[in-house]
């Protein structure tokens, strides 16, 4: 019995220092890394420094704004270092900037130690990686060169 408990003592104190540092790891709360928009305009990837999933507050508290606020639903992501957000009002297109707000609502985005997201800070820009050409609307005066929704110069007559 006593070779026992010096077994469990020692496991105790050679195992303690690693759970010690596990949890030292997941202790502090995961920060944001980057937000980007993909090449078709209608993913929006959010990255984190570590794995999260969200808590009982689920997955809202994003203000994603290019123009005006857009709307934006939870497609992928749980447990891993990026969450994949549909973009389902409208297409982004090449050249539109924006930025990405987040208010904590409530034990939402979390690591897995459940230490919660808080906020980004100030609104941070996001990268937008959108290759979808914006359509430009001009003058159909005779004679004059304007773009046209294919982005090419024409004459009009």
């Amino acid at each position: 019995m006593k070779k026992l408990h010096k077994g469990i003592l020692w496991a105790f104190i050679i195992c303690l220092p690693f759970w010690l540092w596990v949890y030292s790891a997941v202790a502090a709360a995961p920060t944001f890394v980057s937000a980007t928009v993909n090449a078709a305009g209608t993913t929006l990837t959010i990255v984190f420094s570590e794995a999260v999933t969200f808590g009982a507050g689920g997955n809202a508290g994003w203000t994603f704004v290019v123009g005006g606020a857009e709307a934006i639903t939870y497609a992928s992501g749980d447990t891993t270092t990026s969450l994949v957000y549909a973009i389902t009002n409208r297409t982004i297109k090449k050249g539109e900037t924006g930025t990405l707000d987040y208010i904590q609502p409530g034990n939402g985005v979390e690591n897995i130690g459940l230490e919660d997201f808080a906020t980004i800070g100030a609104a941070k820009a996001i990268v937008n990686s959108s290759t979808v050409p914006r359509r430009y609307r001009g003058s159909h005066r005779t004679g004059m060169h304007m773009r046209c929704n294919d982005c090419h110069q024409e004459t009009i007559h």
